[in-house]
């Protein structure tokens, strides 16, 4: 980033920031649902695996 002339130009440079780590933090939130939901899915599949093998 260029050095900011001026209040404002700071101003806006600090809203862009926050705007971005904001933004940061939702793509994060998503990758964590969606690795939690992987999981989930996983251990649906291992019980399934369980369940099919004793009724035999």
């Amino acid at each position: 980033m260029k050095k900011p002339d001026n209040k404002h130009e700071i101003d806006r440079q600090i809203e862009a920031l926050r705007n971005r780590l904001s933004l940061e933090k939702k793509v994060v939130g998503i990758e964590e649902k969606t690795a939690q939901h992987a999981e989930l899915k996983v251990r649906n599949i291992d019980t399934t695996a369980v369940i099919d093998a004793t009724d035999f």
